[in-house]
């Protein structure tokens, strides 16, 4: 139990990124760049390149935008950037199973951030989403850990509306995840949720 703890450099080694990109056509092609772009800073602080994984779900808009994106970071910080291309839309959960998957293929990677393209959230969330993971797992001897960050305040970000669908939907998952594991005898371990 003395490596529970993990410093920024330990998640930087064990650590994967899965990123899909998908844009609206409405989203003008400068906006998407800067979007992905912004989603991308800095990120080798805190993942290795070759553990992140863009994933281009069927459109190949996105995938110009990905590319261009990909050759604009410097070449130290995208060797190794994979960008996996997937001829059919299939969806946001497709996408993000077929990413994990491919950076499953590395033996080093132990756990997957999984970030939207729109650059909603800063990725210095990422060490402390899988310092939590990492520390809940050693702790309760089990690698069926799922970490889901949040926002303090939905509204102020999202909008009203889409707060409260944001909102809506994580308590029908919640609910679902509760039900089902009551069926079984079984019940979430909560000890770690936060208010």
């Amino acid at each position: 139990m003395d490596d529970i703890y993990l410093s920024e450099k330990g998640v930087r080694e064990i650590a994967g990124m899965v990123i899909p990109v998908w844009f609206k056509k409405s989203t003008s092609r400068s906006l998407a760049e800067r979007l992905l772009t912004l989603t991308l800073d800095n990120f080798q602080q805190y993942v290795r390149a070759e553990n992140v994984c863009l994933v281009v779900d069927g459109d190949e808009r996105s995938l110009k935008v990905a590319r261009k994106v990909q050759k604009s970071l410097s070449e130290a910080d995208s060797q190794g950037l994979d960008l996996l291309y997937l001829e059919e839309n299939r969806g946001k959960h497709y996408s993000v199973t077929e990413g994990i998957l491919r950076l499953m293929e590395n033996k080093r990677v132990e756990y997957f951030v999984v970030r939207d393209c729109d650059a909603d959230h800063f990725i210095s969330d990422f060490p402390n989403l899988v310092r939590s993971a990492h520390h809940i797992s050693r702790r309760e001897r089990t690698d069926r850990v799922v970490v889901i960050g949040r926002r303090i305040d939905r509204h102020r970000p999202l909008g009203f509306f889409r707060g409260q669908m944001e909102e809506l939907c994580n308590r029908v998952l919640l609910d679902a995840m509760n039900y089902r594991l009551a069926k079984r005898g079984r019940v979430v371990n909560a000890q770690y949720y936060s208010p």
